[in-house]
């Protein structure tokens, strides 16, 4: 708007208005907070439990090997649930400090499925279902962070392991993105012959 001048005071040539659309900053806060909160309730459970077997095995059970054996196998398997709460926590914080950093590592793919292969290979044999992979021959390089990717692709061969259909199959494929260019794109996919999630808590899984 034009300057004007009147009983000697003077108005500015324009006024500025900024708006900022805060809804999706809002959103992942509120995202983040409710992981944070539900991971710190499971702790809870797992802690709870190797409290109550320590104590246990400080009183009644003293004296009982056998009971001994197996609350420590129990004590075992509730501390690796909490190492790996505790390994998503500090993942979120590392992807926070370092959400405006690139990657400029290159990583193959092929060798980070293999990890993944490796190490769920007895979970699966355990839960009785067949861990199964279809690469391509052609080398499937990316630039990434290895370990993070690392993770990704455990998260959800893991999951897919858990609650997909037992005495089934989990089939870990690669084939190259929608563009289809030799070096570019790549897709990993993960497949289970389960139930699936249901549709209503789809929109909470990213």
């Amino acid at each position: 708007m034009p300057s004007s001048r009147k009983s000697g005071s003077l108005r500015p040539d324009f006024v500025l208005v900024s708006v900022q659309d805060l809804t999706e900053q809002h959103r992942l806060e509120r995202m983040r907070a409710d992981f944070v909160a539900n991971a710190s309730h499971e702790l809870r459970t797992p802690l709870a439990s190797l409290t109550g077997f320590v104590e246990t095995l400080q009183g009644a059970a003293r004296d009982d090997p056998t009971a001994r054996d197996r609350f420590l196998a129990i004590m075992l398997e509730q501390a690796g649930c909490m190492g790996r709460l505790i390994d998503d926590l500090l993942s979120l914080s590392r992807i926070e400090l370092k959400v405006h950093v690139r990657p400029d590592a290159r990583v193959e793919l092929a060798d980070v499925v293999q990890n993944v292969v490796d190490v769920l290979t007895p979970l699966a044999r355990e839960l009785g279902v067949s861990l199964e992979t279809d690469l391509l021959d052609d080398p499937m390089v990316v630039v990434g962070e290895r370990d993070e990717l690392v993770q990704v692709m455990s998260n959800l061969v893991e999951n897919a392991l858990k609650y997909g259909a037992s005495w089934e199959r989990v089939l870990i494929s690669g084939e190259r993105g929608p563009t289809g260019k030799a070096g570019g794109e790549w897709r990993l996919s993960v497949r289970d012959w389960g139930e699936g999630i249901p549709a209503e808590h789809l929109p909470r899984l990213t």
